[in-house]
């Protein structure tokens, strides 16, 4: 999900969100691209379900609710419409690996980074394949971040993905979410 609206985003992060969505555009055509492949976008709107409203967006009507999510029930929240997008991210991971090599970038797949120093304005990593010196280093080990750099507070948090198809003319085509679970649909929907 390209969530930058979620309202449980916390407020502090909404000016990188907005940044972030601006640019996502030119980051997917440029992986395209390199990469030769097509991450196609699966979804244009999402209903939020919130126990409040934020300012600025209007609930929908049981029968609006009922015509963009048949058999959906809104329970204790509040569903309005975001123009948010959705992709298969298996469709970005299988593309950026061959974008990034496209480019010019060393990657080393399948190697373990075991430890990272700071040296001389450097990076020095330490990895299962040998020593990698580099002029800039991003941990994107998420939940495990600090396992590398013990001095980040990040613990992983427990999740549950569950892929289920649904029979019949009843079919999601649109993103569903509140603030204890979400539902992205896998076939591309209308907007």
């Amino acid at each position: 999900m390209l969530a930058a609206d979620d309202p449980e985003n916390p407020a502090l992060l909404k000016p990188l969100s907005r940044l972030s969505i601006r640019l996502y555009p030119e980051f997917l055509a440029r992986v395209e691209a390199l990469s030769g492949e097509k991450i196609l976008l699966r979804t244009t709107r999402t209903l939020q379900g919130s126990s409040h409203l934020p300012d600025g967006y209007d609930p929908l009507s049981v029968t609006e609710l009922a015509k963009l999510a048949p058999g959906l029930h809104s329970g204790p929240y509040n569903f309005f419409s975001l123009d948010e997008q959705s992709f298969d991210p298996r469709d970005l991971a299988r593309a950026l690996p061959k974008a990034v090599k496209a480019a010019g970038v060393a990657l080393y797949e399948q190697t373990a980074v075991v430890a990272a120093h700071s040296k001389h304005g450097q990076v020095e990593l330490e990895t299962t394949a040998g020593p990698v010196i580099a002029q800039h280093f991003v941990n994107a080990t998420g939940a495990w971040s600090a396992q590398l750099t013990p001095s980040l507070p990040v613990d992983p948090r427990k999740g549950q993905m569950l892929a289920v198809e649904l029979s019949g003319s009843l079919q999601l085509e649109r993103v569903v979410r509140t603030p204890e679970l979400y539902i992205v649909p896998e076939a591309r929907g209308d907007t």
